[in-house]
């Protein structure tokens, strides 16, 4: 009999040892995803900051609020700088660190270029002002209406240039070649501050664009979009793993349960026994 009990407290004993150590484990998973919703709402922010200064570069045609573009880029370096020095690579998966890591790279480097577009951009849209200021002058002067022709063709392929929509270098050389003769014969310092000013303006822009040519090349938005998918994945696979252990968990507990209940059958089994050959011992020492 004490056998038969020893045995049941050694499989109590195990028992209580199994769950307590898929309950520490369900404790430290839960724990260790506490923070991905911090994580998923850090990294959207960044996409979408990201999005909103792509946006920018691609509008030369509008004048940008400045302090709107510091602000975001500041925003930007306290999120990614929080997320960095959080636990994220103990809590989920030292991949998605690594991958954050390089986009925050790759975010410094598209800083550089959003700084020296944002001089380009400011001198740009001064100089356009100052054009479409001549050419207002221009179109009441005593001008020929061919100089004035060629003078409002080289305005609409410039602003074309500007936003994007054509870029017709040829025909655009050619007018300023004769925008600059036309300067040197009229000795009109106004034609001569036209053809600098759209000199200029064309050499901005064509370094404007270069810009965007290398800030599309780093691929930002590339970047973070696998760190989120790497933190999903992550996140997925630790709640998988919770799902797998509460199922351990559930199954043992019934196992348990069945072991108890035949353990205490048999238990019973023996008492009633014991209980019989007591009672027969008792009787026959009456008779």
């Amino acid at each position: 009999m004490k056998k038969l009990f020893k045995t049941f407290e050694m499989k109590l004993v195990l028992f209580t040892f199994f769950i307590g150590s898929l309950f520490i484990y369900l404790y430290h998973i839960e724990n260790s995803i506490k923070n991905y919703s911090l994580y998923k709402k850090g990294i959207n922010d960044l996409k979408f900051i990201n999005l909103y200064l792509d946006n920018f570069l691609e509008k030369q045609d509008k004048f940008v609020n400045f302090d709107e573009i510091v602000k975001n880029t500041k925003e930007f370096n306290r999120i990614i700088d929080d997320i960095l020095s959080s636990e994220i690579k103990t809590e989920f998966s030292h991949i998605v660190y690594i991958e954050l890591a390089e986009a925050h790279g790759l975010f410094s480097e598209k800083l550089e270029y959003i700084e020296r577009y944002k001089s380009l951009q400011a001198s740009n849209l001064s100089s356009i002002y100052f054009i479409y200021d001549l050419n207002h002058y221009f179109n009441k002067s005593k001008l020929s209406n061919e100089d004035k022709v060629l003078i409002n063709q080289t305005l609409f392929i410039l602003m074309q240039s500007f936003i994007n929509i054509n870029d017709n270098k040829k025909l655009l050389a050619k007018n300023l070649k004769a925008i600059h003769k036309l300067s040197e014969k009229n000795r009109d310092k106004r034609l001569e501050f036209l053809y600098i000013h759209t000199k200029k303006t064309i050499e901005k822009i064509e370094k404007i664009n270069e810009i965007n040519k290398k800030v599309s090349e780093l691929d930002l938005a590339k970047k973070l979009e696998k760190v989120d998918i790497f933190l999903i994945d992550s996140y997925n696979k630790k709640m998988l793993m919770q799902l797998i252990i509460a199922s351990i968990f559930f199954l043992f507990l019934i196992f348990m349960i069945v072991v108890i209940y035949f353990e205490h059958r048999k238990t019973r089994k023996i008492k009633n026994e014991l209980l019989g050959f007591k009672y027969a011992v008792e009787n026959s020492d009456n008779s």
